[in-house]
Order: C-alpha cells, then sequence, then structure tokens
C-alpha cells in the first residue's frame, strides 16, 4: 500500500462539500474541514438532529450508525475520523445536513502546493537514502485492488482503477442503449396508435373531398329537376 505520508505530501486535502436539508425547519448551519486528510473517509454521511444540541450521525454508504454526539454552540469538535465540525444557530429535532469529500472529488483534485513550489519534497523513497519506494508505490497503484463495485469504493475489492472505469463505461453504454431500445419500442407503439386512432376517428381529406364532390352533383341534379318541371308547367299554363 501507498504510505500515507506520501499521499498527503503530493495531493492537496479534499474539501468537505455540506448539503442543508430543504425541509429542515430549524436554523442550524453547518460548516466543516477536512482537518485530517490522511484518516478521513471517503464515504457519505448523515447528521440527524436529534435536539437542539445532539445528532446522530450515520454512513449513508454503509447504511450503519457512526454515533451519537453532543455538541455545544460555535465550538468546533472532531468526528469520525478527521471531519472538523461547527454547528451555529438552533437545530431542531428532525433536521438533517449530508456531508462528504467525495462529491466533486475528480474535479478538485490537485496536488500540493508545497510540491508545486518545490518538488524535491516529494517523499518519493521510504528513507533519506533515495531508495524511491514510494514513487514505486504509487506507480503500483494502477494494479491495486481499490474498489469492490461500480458505486462504491470501500479501499478494498476485486477492482483496479483501470477495471473500475471500463465497468463504468461499460455500465454506463449498456444503460444507454437500454434506454435507446426503450425509446424505438415506445415509438412504434405512439405510431400503432395513433394509426388505429386516426383509422376509427380521423378524416381522410381525399375520401371528403369525394363525397362534397357527390353532394354537389346531386344537387344540382336535383336543381335541374326543379327548373325543368317549372318549364313544364309554365309550357301546360299557356295551353
Amino acid at each position: 500500500m501507498l504510505t500515507e505520508v506520501l499521499v498527503w505530501t503530493f495531493f492537496s486535502a479534499l474539501d468537505v462539500t455540506v448539503d442543508h436539508n430543504v425541509d429542515n425547519t430549524g436554523t442550524a448551519v453547518v460548516s466543516m474541514t477536512n482537518a485530517s486528510p490522511t484518516t478521513v473517509s471517503v464515504d457519505e454521511f448523515e447528521i440527524a438532529f436529534t435536539g437542539n444540541n445532539a445528532f446522530t450521525l450515520n454512513n449513508l454508504t454503509t447504511n450503519a450508525s457512526s454515533g451519537a454526539f453532543t455538541f455545544t454552540g460555535e465550538t468546533t469538535f472532531n468526528i469520525k475520523d478527521g471531519f472538523a465540525v461547527t454547528i451555529s444557530g438552533n437545530a431542531i429535532a428532525g433536521d438533517k445536513v449530508t456531508f462528504s469529500v467525495s462529491e466533486d472529488a475528480a474535479s478538485g483534485m490537485a496536488v500540493s502546493s508545497t510540491i508545486t513550489a518545490n518538488t524535491r519534497k516529494i517523499a518519493a523513497g521510504t528513507t533519506t537514502n533515495g531508495d524511491g519506494d514510494n514513487a514505486l508505490l504509487m506507480a503500483d497503484l494502477q494494479n491495486e485492488l481499490a474498489f469492490n463495485s461500480v458505486t462504491w469504493s470501500s479501499g478494498a475489492g476485486s477492482y483496479t482503477f483501470d477495471e473500475y472505469y471500463n465497468a463504468v463505461v461499460s455500465t454506463i453504454g449498456i444503460e444507454s442503449f437500454s434506454a435507446q431500445a426503450t425509446l424505438r419500442q415506445q415509438e412504434g407503439i405512439m405510431l400503432q396508435l395513433n394509426s388505429r386512432r386516426e383509422s376509427i376517428s380521423g378524416v381522410s381529406i381525399d375520401e371528403e373531398m369525394i363525397k362534397m364532390i357527390k353532394f354537389q352533383q346531386a344537387y344540382n341534379a336535383s336543381a335541374r329537376m326543379i327548373s325543368v318541371v317549372d318549364e313544364m308547367l309554365d309550357a301546360l299554363n299557356r295551353m
């Protein structure tokens, strides 16, 4: 495994994303920092307030409880392996707040400013003799079984980084193909339903035009017959 000294030295600490539930009725505001980048968990957590100064911590990734806590307003305290929390305002039982360092982690990943300023500070070796063991361990990460599913990483599993990425791409491709197939199927059903509706209640322009011509000719014939009868009656009256 890559030593945590190298991870902390090489990469900047991930920021904590905090989301307050829109249905909260209290005024509590939770702010949080990553106080221990080498130990902080990458799982998603939820603070569920049970009172004005108490809450339970739930791991949403594993669906496990992470304990109960009490706090004093405006005081910073640590929870769950390195999250430094400060809570202000008044919490109401039932209010919830979620937080994680994993959200948008890929876009926020960056080399430590200490390293970019001086690359000689990279802890490439495990000793001061320049053995480069840490650098080799870092390169070996590509073959490490670091993921255990397409949707959740626990730090140990059966997927390498490449396999995990390939699985994600394959899953997206399969779901995309399935969505397109479903769309085509629904379009076919809609076409059939429209055809049936038109066959029952639809209007054919050609058919209606033929009927109009037929009625027009019948009207002309009737008018001509009345005109002939009038002429015959006039002729008889003059006799």
